[in-house]
């Protein structure tokens, strides 16, 4: 039996050596599919409206304003928004439970502030430590000037 001659094996080489290259890196993403957010309930939905009208003053508070729908089973759930300073450092995060019942829609307002010029704030819908549904709502900063709200 003349199986392996030496053009085989050296064939038969390159083939286990592809293979402990590319292994590493499928067990790798394997391993960072796991650590995805989870899915999102049916029927669940969200608007995000930031600032006065989109634009909010630096190292101020706003508001941020949150409509949350729900026509899929009911749960309870909280509504998040983060503080961010320079870098997109998270500061801090303000929450708000909302009891969901189906179907349900509830409005929530939560006040955040940035300390460097953001274009975006991020709102988030969680239960326990799941991250159901996420949206970036776009702002813009006023840094020179007044900003008159009414």
């Amino acid at each position: 039996m003349r199986l392996l001659k030496s053009g085989a094996v050296i064939r038969l080489g390159a083939a286990v050596l592809a293979a402990l290259v590319v292994l590493p890196g499928l067990l790798w993403g394997a391993g960072r599919v796991a650590a995805a957010p989870g899915a999102q309930p049916a029927g669940l939905s969200m608007t995000v409206q930031a600032g006065f009208e989109g634009h909010y003053k630096l190292g101020e508070w706003f508001p941020v304003q949150v409509t949350v729908s729900n026509n899929g089973a009911p749960f309870d759930a909280e509504v998040q928004v983060d503080a961010v300073g320079d870098n997109d450092q998270t500061l801090a995060t303000y929450a708000r439970s909302v009891a969901l019942p189906a179907p349900a829609r509830k409005q929530v307002t939560l006040y955040t502030y940035a300390t460097s010029f953001q274009h975006t704030v991020r709102v988030r819908i969680l239960q326990g430590t799941t991250v159901l549904l996420e949206q970036r709502a776009p702002i813009d900063p006023v840094s020179n000037g007044f900003l008159l709200v009414v």
